[in-house]
């Protein structure tokens, strides 16, 4: 047989491949293969598929073995192709990726793969497509729904990106009897009615004045530089139709429950309105966000830079609680808190959560 050497080569199934483990060779070495036959089994990052055959031939030698690390572009093996076969493969042919299963499938049932459009990831033929082909279904043309990023979102993508790419966040949660809290509540919306302080407000109360106290929180990070700030400013995220705002409410610490509430009423009525202007959106020293309201317990907010801190407040639940030597149905909040460990350390992060906790736990200080 005379012929030549054709390289079977390992290939990058997804963009972000670098290599893949060899699981099992399915020939041995002196074997006939034809084209298109599956040799090798490989295991990517995100899938497991098999590597074909490019030529008839012999599988004259293999380069690596089973269980080895091979880099994309890399050699996994030899074929002794025939003359035949040399000129077959010198036409070009479209590559077909798929699923094991689904070329197992397609063998038993004697269905070309190429004729079968894939669905999976980067176009990778499922066992669901072949399944369809043999049922005599066709795959419906839907057209994709997009939405590009602009305007806002696209600001908002930007900032994410570069808060999660840029910062080292370190998220701390903890729960806490919320008795009091919801005591303080009640109480406020018999005293005020409509314009009672909600839990949002008298959580941003509590917060500006532990950072007050505790300066060293007060904080944001630039070009590595901590700068201290003097005001304590904080910023509360709210959900609008054309995107999270997060606008800041000024010198928090100096105002009372009623003028937190109410600036922050202002506030959340001009971004579901679109109307906040810039000076409204910058500045803050730290940063709330309350999915309490969603059912949520704990989560994990990205850190809404240059601040470097950042508290997810979560639902207020039923459980049961200690008091004293008994155990009684209570209320039970959540509190997430996300540092910038570049610039706090974990055992002082845990403090001031702790403090907030207490705080909470307590409701010590007039709040109105």
């Amino acid at each position: 047989m005379s012929g030549s050497l054709k390289q079977v080569i390992m290939p990058r199934i997804d963009p972000v491949m670098e290599s893949g483990r060899i699981v099992r060779w399915l020939k041995r070495e002196g074997e006939r293969v034809a084209r298109g036959e599956a040799l090798v089994v490989v295991e990517g990052e995100k899938t497991t598929f098999e590597v074909e055959s490019p030529a008839d031939g012999v599988l004259s030698r293999i380069v690596h073995g089973e269980d080895e690390e091979v880099k994309v572009g890399d050699v996994l093996a030899e074929i002794e192709a025939t003359e035949a076969a040399i000129e077959e493969t010198a036409q070009p042919r479209r590559e077909v990726r798929a699923s094991p299963l689904a070329r197992r499938l397609a063998r038993e049932h004697g269905i070309s793969l190429e004729d079968i459009r894939g669905t999976g990831p980067g176009g990778l033929i499922t066992r669901e497509d072949v399944m369809r082909v043999i049922s005599g279904a066709r795959v419906e043309e839907k057209p994709e729904k997009t939405t590009k990023l602009t305007g806002l979102r696209k600001t908002i993508a930007e900032r994410m990106s570069k808060s999660f790419h840029t910062s080292a966040p370190v998220a701390l949660t903890t729960e806490f009897n919320a008795t009091n809290l919801m005591k303080k509540y009640e109480s406020l919306k018999q005293k005020y009615g409509d314009a009672a302080p909600s839990i949002t407000s008298i959580i941003v109360k509590v917060c500006a004045g532990l950072l007050r106290e505790n300066q060293e929180f007060n904080a944001i990070l630039e070009d590595d530089v901590i700068k201290l700030r003097d005001e304590v400013n904080i910023s509360v995220a709210v959900d609008t139709p054309a995107g999270l705002y997060a606008p800041v409410i000024r010198d928090a610490d100096k105002l009372s429950l009623l003028e937190i509430e109410k600036r922050l009423r202002e506030l959340r009525e001009k971004a579901l309105a679109g109307q906040l202007k810039p000076e409204e959106l910058y500045g803050h020293t730290f940063t709330i966000t309350n999915l309490g309201g969603e059912g949520v317990l704990f989560f994990t907010p990205i850190l809404n830079p240059p601040a470097i801190l950042i508290l997810g407040v979560g639902a207020i639940t039923k459980k049961p609680i200690a008091v004293g030597e008994e155990i009684r149905l209570g209320d039970v909040g959540h509190l997430s808190l996300v540092f910038d460990h570049r610039a706090v350390d974990g055992a002082p992060a845990a403090r001031f959560l702790a403090k907030i906790k207490q705080r909470l736990e307590s409701m010590a200080g007039d709040l109105d």
